[in-house]
């Protein structure tokens, strides 16, 4: 590293370092949101997961619009470069594609012959690949909080 680059580099790790968020820095932003587990931006707007059945896309006026229904409790999600969101279904242990349209159609729903179990997050990489996380094999993550690990 050039000396004037590490100086660069020990400013901004000195800012990073001191900074710090005080309530005062905190707005509301967003209303009608159910449940919104995983929150992203992007260039079309803030999204949030809706336990209303989709995606809400939250306008500069903070109301929730949602973008898709009956995904039992939808949880982590991705965006794809057309605008599709690929969506984990954590109740109902599918995983889930919702279009522009808010259209919404089932990805994936057992693997090796066997139903999913709790899918907590659908991601896309940039070669189109679904990377999927399961909590558990079993039907619901809570009746795997006394056995050996299985996700």
């Amino acid at each position: 590293m050039k000396q004037n680059e590490y100086h660069r580099y020990q400013r901004m790790n000195n800012k990073l370092k001191n900074f710090r968020l005080r309530p005062e820095d905190f707005s509301v932003f967003g209303s009608g949101l159910t449940r919104p587990e995983c929150v992203r931006a992007d260039k079309d707007g803030v999204w949030a997961s809706d336990d209303r059945g989709g995606i809400a896309r939250v306008t500069q006026d903070g109301v929730a619009e949602l973008r898709g229904e009956g995904v039992y409790e939808p949880n982590g999600y991705s965006r794809t470069p057309d605008g599709t969101f690929i969506v984990a279904g954590l109740k109902d242990n599918k995983v889930f594609r919702i279009d522009g349209s808010g259209h919404v159609d089932v990805v994936l729903d057992e693997f090796q012959g066997r139903p999913l179990g709790t899918v907590n997050t659908a991601w896309v990489d940039i070669e189109g690949r679904i990377w999927v996380s399961m909590m558990t094999r079993q039907e619901r993550w809570y009746q795997a909080l006394n056995t050996k690990p299985d996700g």
